[in-house]
């Protein structure tokens, strides 16, 4: 069974469209798995800063619970 996605990479949860793509290969059989848009230092450092709030959040949150 062969999957093929095309992986959407997101920058402050919007999709990066526009973007030069690159392929995944599965090593084990050379094919193509899917293909992903190649995110810049901006999208990454807006990825990392959304993480930190969610986690902040997120961790608040669990503590509320227990």
């Amino acid at each position: 069974m062969e999957l093929k996605h095309e992986l959407i990479t997101l920058s402050n949860g919007k999709p990066i469209k526009d973007k030069k793509r690159f392929e995944t290969i599965n090593p084990s059989t050379g094919k193509v798995i899917t293909n992903i848009a190649e995110a810049s230092s901006k999208d990454v450092d807006l990825a990392v800063e959304a993480a930190i709030e969610a986690f902040i959040i997120f961790g608040d949150l669990l503590m509320k619970r227990t």
